[in-house]
């Protein structure tokens, strides 16, 4: 017998043997106290779930409302923050009645607030 040297090299799979098994996965943690296995669904916070898309009308509104803000000097400008203030209760209404399925009150509330503004802006400059 003649003395070898140790086998130093990795095992190199040849081309027609089967590919290794992927790891198995990680461990299931257990349920908190007082749920049986299986029914644990973990609670996602109101705030994080979006249910519905956001109201058209409302982005408008703002729209409208901001232009109106912004140059409260000229007619035309009044027009658009009274466009805005129109669409902006219209998408209140709107949201209201969807049911939580349509989202912008906070942007139709912003458009009130900015298209109120527009007309105190233009009324100050044309007769104070």
């Amino acid at each position: 017998m003649q003395n070898s040297p140790p086998d130093t090299a990795q095992h190199v799979p040849t081309p027609d043997a089967p590919p290794e098994p992927p790891p198995p996965p990680p461990p299931i943690p257990p349920a908190p106290v007082g749920y049986t296995s299986g029914s644990y669904i973990p609670a996602i916070p109101a705030w994080h779930t979006a249910t519905g898309q956001t109201s058209g009308q409302a982005i408008a509104a703002l729209v409208f409302a901001a232009i109106g803000l912004v140059g409260g000097w000229s007619v035309l400008l009044l027009v658009a923050s009274l466009v805005g203030i129109v669409l902006g209760h219209l998408a209140l209404g709107a949201i209201g009645r969807a049911g939580g399925y349509l989202r912008g009150r906070g942007l139709a509330i912003a458009a009130l607030v900015c298209g109120y503004g527009a007309i105190v802006v233009w009324l100050a400059v044309w007769f104070v």
